[in-house]
């Protein structure tokens, strides 16, 4: 790491921790316990840079409440804020961040955990693309392709027992080449794995009629194909 960019970490590091200081130094009153519990922090580890060094990523949660994440310029003269995110990753070429987003404080205060999203930022122009209900997300190693592998969720419109068939089934996985702007979705995908290339994609297929479970492979240079 060069001298620049550790100046340019060290930076961030303090302004995140100073900050609340001085807001608390400007009211004049007493620190309390609550006071620190939302004091924002760089979360688990969660500093990211892209290939070239041109962009930031990191997270910045207090102990109690919403966090959010951050995209910073290396030169410092662009940034964009995600409300709720954590976990960020850069495509393989650098111009896409991801982070999971978390469901609101207040609702998993209320017992309602819900399911984390999945938020991917364009750096060139700030253009953000939520999806919903996620279990795993990620890019490629070698492609701008990225991976989406959505988690079970409840119908109310069905019956317990066609619910409990789709929760024992696979879910389905979201799959978006970023450059050609295309996107497939494949259901009832089990478990799946790309080769390093991102040329091939294998999965396992378990449906709730089970008719059509197996192994599949498929070609990631075609996302329109059957």
């Amino acid at each position: 790491m060069t001298l620049k960019w550790q100046a340019f970490l060290t930076f961030f590091f303090i302004l995140i921790l100073i900050t609340p200081l001085r807001l608390y130094a400007g009211e004049r009153r007493a620190m309390t316990l609550e006071d620190v519990m939302h004091f924002h922090h760089i979360h688990n580890h969660s500093l990211q840079i892209n290939f070239d060094g041109s962009w930031v990523a990191y997270a910045a949660w207090p102990d109690r409440g919403d966090g959010y994440g951050v995209l910073v310029s290396a030169d410092g003269t662009t940034e964009y804020t995600i409300e709720r995110a954590e976990s960020p990753l850069f495509s393989a070429g650098g111009r896409w961040a991801l982070f999971i987003q978390q469901p609101p404080f207040a609702d998993r205060e209320r017992g309602d955990t819900g399911n984390p999203g999945a938020v991917l930022t364009d750096t060139s122009d700030g253009d953000q693309v939520v999806f919903e209900d996620v279990s795993t997300a990620r890019f490629s190693q070698s492609r701008e392709l990225l991976f989406v592998h959505h988690t079970f969720v409840e119908d109310t419109l069905l019956t317990d027992e066609e619910n409990e068939k789709l929760k024992e089934a696979g879910t389905t996985l979201t799959i978006r080449d970023l450059e050609g702007a295309v996107e497939r979705n494949l259901d009832f995908v089990e478990r799946w794995t790309a080769d390093s290339l991102a040329s091939t994609l294998v999965f396992t297929k378990k449906d709730t009629l089970e008719s059509h479970n197996g192994l599949y492979h498929f070609d990631l240079h075609d996302l329109s194909a059957d």
